[in-house]
């Protein structure tokens, strides 16, 4: 296994043809296109060798900037459950790479996720939701047929909830606008996804106090009010993704829909901060990790000393028992 920096690998694919690059690291042309694909690097183009070889002219095109979110290595050369199986006498003569940079700070990374997004809409109604959106829609339709004159099978029909399926199709909207790719799960989800570059986030709207869907509408739910306080939350688990805004509520005079843009900005910032509390994660694990071995060898080394010691002195006495008995 070889782990290698998207700059390194950009420059080794456009250094000499594809197939010579993947061989050196002993993985298919195919594995090492993935590999591009997933640190966004662009790669020469069909004939461009040739073209090259011929004193034709030809155009390397630009490493553009990691996109948010998204990994600046990847491991070539091995599987990746690998790297979790790595022996502890490997693991004791690794060298602990440095700190990952990011040179870009929380604030300015702010301002540029800032003049990134635009103005975000929350539609008035639902005659053009997001697919997703649309798909929870078209299944309550058929459920609603279904219902009888004593059942209702419609889970969506409140202005609660279609105040609710608003609110997620005007940011689905927004984030697939900005690049990030949205779904949910479910006939009656609670939380929705949004993976940002590599990195996936999910959020919860749903009502003040709700923790569960049980896919089920009592009589009362099929009334609720859409003016009952709607809250999201985006999930977050990393130590330090508190700096990143995660949690809004309606207020008097205050709804939650006039905070879509905010609320599309954290997700984003949530994505890339991911990434980089991920890897100060990694580092931190990897240098616990090897500690922990250098310990256990050396309380292993202590033991093995320690049972010699033992052998030894039994065999002194064995010995001197011999000489004793010889004597006598």
């Amino acid at each position: 296994m070889e782990r290698i920096s998207r700059q390194d690998l950009y420059a080794l694919v456009w250094a000499e043809p594809m197939i010579k690059v993947a061989t050196r690291f002993g993985i298919s042309g195919v594995a090492l296109a993935k590999a591009c694909r997933k640190l966004d690097i662009p790669v020469p183009h069909r004939g461009y060798w040739a073209k090259a070889q011929n004193g034709k002219r030809v155009t390397q095109l630009p490493l553009p900037p990691r996109k948010l979110g998204g990994v600046d290595t990847v491991e070539l050369g091995r599987k990746r459950w690998d790297r979790y199986s790595i022996s502890d006498d490997d693991l004791i003569a690794m060298e602990i790479p440095p700190p990952h940079e990011f040179p870009e700070s929380l604030e300015d990374l702010t301002a540029r996720v800032e003049r990134m997004v635009g103005k975000v809409a929350i539609p008035k109604n639902l005659s053009k939701p997001h697919h997703w959106v649309a798909k929870l829609l078209e299944e309550d339709e058929i459920r609603k047929k279904e219902s009888s004159a004593y059942f209702s099978r419609a889970l969506f029909g409140s202005p609660f909830e279609q105040r609710r399926l608003r609110l997620v199709s005007g940011l689905f909207v927004a984030l697939n606008r900005f690049g990030m790719h949205c779904s949910l799960y479910g006939k009656d989800p609670e939380s929705f996804d949004i993976r940002v570059g590599d990195q996936h986030i999910s959020f919860v709207v749903d009502g003040l106090g709700k923790t569960q869907r049980s896919g089920y509408r009592a009589e009362s739910e099929l009334r609720r009010p859409a003016s009952e306080t709607l809250q999201l939350r985006i999930d977050s688990y990393l130590k330090g993704m508190e700096a990143v805004p995660h949690l809004w509520q309606d207020k008097p005079g205050d709804l939650i829909e006039k905070h879509a843009r905010a609320i599309v900005i954290a997700v984003i910032l949530c994505g890339e901060m991911n990434i980089r509390l991920s890897k100060h994660w990694e580092r931190g694990h990897l240098i616990q990790n090897k500690e922990r071995a250098i310990e256990a060898k050396r309380k292993r080394e202590e033991e093995e000393r320690r049972q010699a010691r033992e052998r030894q002195v039994q065999a002194e006495r064995a010995r001197v028992k011999r000489l004793l008995g010889e004597a006598s």
